[in-house]
């Protein structure tokens, strides 16, 4: 088909991306993770034909294809991680002292007795 031409890099053995398509575009990733849930749902219903349960964790990493898929899919759906830099807290000595009144009792609890 037409559309699955952009998907070639998804088959087995040519390497299944660890992150997120890069370069690519925003519908050439959401046409990759249904072409992956598809061929995992597919899977797992043979596995459950066959098996007679839904497959676990053990039966995916048994199955070194279909876990590179389960990776792959997890990897397009879950956004990268955004990462910001903040700055370091101000090393100061003259830093006030944490309250000791209840100390680190709940609030409106009786403070421990020594």
């Amino acid at each position: 088909p037409a559309g699955r031409r952009d998907l070639l890099h998804l088959r087995p053995g040519s390497g299944w991306p660890k992150a997120p398509l890069q370069g690519r575009s925003a519908m050439a990733e959401v046409s990759a993770v249904v072409v992956l849930k598809g061929e995992i749902k597919t899977w797992e219903r043979s596995f459950a034909a066959e098996h007679g349960r839904k497959p676990s964790a053990a039966d995916v990493s048994a199955h070194p294809e279909i876990q590179r898929k389960y990776r792959a899919y997890k990897n397009l759906k879950e956004p990268a991680p955004v990462t910001t830099s903040t700055p370091a807290a101000p090393s100061s000595t003259t830093a006030a002292e944490p309250s000791r009144a209840n100390d680190g009792a709940l609030p409106g609890s009786q403070p421990r007795k020594p």
